[in-house]
């Protein structure tokens, strides 16, 4: 399930809409349930202003007690989309108004990283393991003979 933040209500029934057609199921999340609707979800999509109190605070949480991942969307005021990712630490910054196509296909990676992680038990959060994550999911539908190298220790197994 991924949850939308009703703050932007425009861009909150445009997400929702992009993402029931890729199959997703949507909550869409009032002011007044925030955290409380978020035990079931994969994936958090903040639609007002990520820099916001409120906003921070729901994202710190969401990522800190439940280990969602973030998306979220900057003006062109705020500046360049990675720099506010950044600086909000956010998995995925968006330029306002989004492409929603992006957001569903970056959505669907990031649920595709989430649901591996829980069946291998991998959590590492730096770019080369989300890296080594994307790679996984790429050729795990593959039928091919797959060498695994690394140094002993770094999860060769987990991968495997």
């Amino acid at each position: 399930m991924i949850a939308i933040t009703t703050d932007d209500l425009e861009l909150a029934g445009n997400l929702r809409n992009a993402l029931e057609r890729d199959g997703h199921k949507i909550e869409l999340l009032t002011p007044a349930e925030r955290l409380t609707g978020l035990r079931d979800a994969q994936l958090l999509i903040l639609t007002g202003d990520p820099g916001d109190e409120r906003a921070r605070r729901l994202a710190r949480e969401a990522r800190a007690k439940l280990r969602l991942p973030v998306f979220g969307f900057a003006s062109p005021e705020m500046g360049h989309p990675q720099a506010v990712a950044r600086e909000l630490r956010l998995d995925e910054c968006f330029r306002s108004p989004p492409d929603a196509d992006e957001v569903v296909l970056l959505a669907r990676r990031v649920i595709q990283r989430h649901q591996l992680r829980e069946v291998t038990g991998i959590v590492g959060e730096s770019e080369a393991m989300r890296e080594v994550l994307e790679r996984v999911v790429q050729i795990a539908p593959v039928d091919s003979t797959v060498l695994v190298t690394g140094e002993s220790g770094t999860g060769k197994e987990l991968v495997a």
